[in-house]
């Protein structure tokens, strides 16, 4: 039977403030783009759920996240959002194995650009 563990993690702006919405005019409960990535399928987003058992990938007002993973897999974490002046900022990409203790995220959403594209994710996950 596979072991399920819960990956938590938080969204941040560079200057440390969360990230809440998607956008500057999104609603309070539309927030960041949060996908989840087989690594050896970068293409495809996973289905993440939640351990409350819903499908999704939200932030709470602190830019907190939460999905269900299995023991032993890897996942790739991708995110991305809108800044105050409407350009697009994703996170460097992140490789997790999901462990018995898996410690918290912090992505940062730094880079320009929506950062989705195979070859560019390729390259910030071998990079330092």
């Amino acid at each position: 039977k596979l072991v399920e563990r819960v990956i938590t993690g938080v969204i941040l702006w560079p200057d440390g403030k969360p990230v809440t919405k998607f956008s500057p005019n999104s609603a309070e409960h539309f927030g960041p783009l949060v996908s989840i990535r087989d690594p050896d399928r970068l293409s495809y987003p996973l289905t993440p759920r939640r351990a409350d058992g819903s499908i999704t990938t939200t932030t709470d007002t602190k830019g907190n996240f939460s999905f269900i993973g299995f023991e032993g897999y890897s996942y790739v974490i991708h995110v991305h959002a809108f800044d105050a002046n409407n350009k697009v900022m994703h996170a460097k990409h992140v490789k997790i194995t999901v462990g018995e203790r898996n410690p918290p995220l912090r992505l940062v959403l730094s880079i320009p650009g929506y950062g989705e594209k195979k070859e560019e994710i390729t390259r910030e996950l071998t990079e330092p």
